[in-house]
Protein backbone atom coordinates (compact mmCIF):
# COMPACT_ATOMS: atom_id res chain seq x y z
CA UNK A 1 0.00 0.00 0.00
CA UNK A 2 3.19 2.50 0.41
CA UNK A 3 2.46 3.69 4.01
CA UNK A 4 5.09 6.39 4.28
CA UNK A 5 6.13 6.99 8.53
CA UNK A 6 5.71 10.98 9.73
CA UNK A 7 7.01 9.67 12.97
CA UNK A 8 8.18 6.59 15.14
CA UNK A 9 8.47 3.11 13.47
CA UNK A 10 6.33 0.07 11.67
CA UNK A 11 5.68 -2.85 14.24
CA UNK A 12 8.49 -4.87 13.95
CA UNK A 13 8.15 -9.02 15.13
CA UNK A 14 11.53 -8.13 17.34
CA UNK A 15 9.32 -6.27 19.47
CA UNK A 16 6.59 -9.02 20.99
CA UNK A 17 4.10 -6.30 22.45
CA UNK A 18 3.56 -4.78 19.13
CA UNK A 19 1.39 -7.40 17.84
CA UNK A 20 -0.96 -6.92 20.51
CA UNK A 21 0.06 -3.34 22.26
CA UNK A 22 0.65 -1.04 19.35
CA UNK A 23 -1.07 1.14 17.14
CA UNK A 24 -0.14 3.79 14.27
CA UNK A 25 -2.45 6.05 13.69
CA UNK A 26 -2.42 8.50 10.72
CA UNK A 27 -1.51 12.55 11.14
CA UNK A 28 -5.31 13.26 10.69
CA UNK A 29 -5.79 11.37 14.11
CA UNK A 30 -3.10 13.49 15.75
CA UNK A 31 -3.98 16.69 14.13
CA UNK A 32 -7.64 15.92 15.57
CA UNK A 33 -6.84 14.99 19.35
CA UNK A 34 -4.62 17.88 19.26
CA UNK A 35 -1.52 16.10 19.82
CA UNK A 36 2.36 17.61 19.47
CA UNK A 37 4.10 14.16 20.85
CA UNK A 38 1.88 11.39 19.89
CA UNK A 39 4.63 9.16 20.03
CA UNK A 40 4.38 6.81 23.53
CA UNK A 41 0.24 8.02 24.01
CA UNK A 42 -2.07 5.56 24.61
CA UNK A 43 -5.41 5.05 23.23
CA UNK A 44 -8.23 2.83 24.47
CA UNK A 45 -10.32 0.72 22.31
CA UNK A 46 -12.20 -1.65 24.09
CA UNK A 47 -10.79 -1.05 27.15
CA UNK A 48 -7.40 -1.98 26.03
CA UNK A 49 -4.35 0.51 25.93
CA UNK A 50 -2.62 0.16 22.65
CA UNK A 51 0.42 2.86 22.30
CA UNK A 52 1.21 4.89 19.94
CA UNK A 53 4.51 3.22 17.97
CA UNK A 54 4.21 5.37 14.89
CA UNK A 55 2.49 8.29 12.60
CA UNK A 56 1.72 7.60 9.24
CA UNK A 57 1.41 10.13 6.67
CA UNK A 58 -2.23 10.64 5.52
CA UNK A 59 -3.33 8.64 2.21
CA UNK A 60 -5.95 8.01 0.21
CA UNK A 61 -6.90 4.45 -0.76
CA UNK A 62 -9.49 4.45 -3.23
CA UNK A 63 -11.45 7.71 -2.74
CA UNK A 64 -11.40 9.20 0.49
CA UNK A 65 -13.29 6.83 2.57
CA UNK A 66 -10.68 5.56 4.69
CA UNK A 67 -9.25 8.93 5.47
CA UNK A 68 -13.33 10.58 6.12
CA UNK A 69 -13.64 7.52 8.28
CA UNK A 70 -10.31 8.12 10.26
CA UNK A 71 -10.98 11.95 10.65
CA UNK A 72 -15.00 10.27 12.09
CA UNK A 73 -13.43 7.63 14.27
CA UNK A 74 -11.15 10.38 16.11
CA UNK A 75 -13.94 12.53 16.56
CA UNK A 76 -16.18 10.14 17.89
CA UNK A 77 -13.10 8.84 19.92
CA UNK A 78 -13.20 12.61 21.57
CA UNK A 79 -16.89 12.81 22.07
CA UNK A 80 -16.77 9.66 23.99
CA UNK A 81 -14.32 10.48 26.50
CA UNK A 82 -16.36 12.73 29.26
CA UNK A 83 -13.26 12.15 31.79
CA UNK A 84 -9.91 12.74 28.80
CA UNK A 85 -7.95 11.00 31.98
CA UNK A 86 -9.98 8.03 31.77
CA UNK A 87 -9.51 7.19 27.74
CA UNK A 88 -6.64 9.29 26.86
CA UNK A 89 -2.96 8.98 29.22
CA UNK A 90 0.69 9.76 28.31
CA UNK A 91 2.85 7.30 28.31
Amino acid sequence: MGLRLSAGRFPERNYRTDADEAILINETFVAEMNWQQPLGKQVFIDEKALTVIGVVEDFHYQTFILTALLTIASRVYKAASTNPADVLRDA
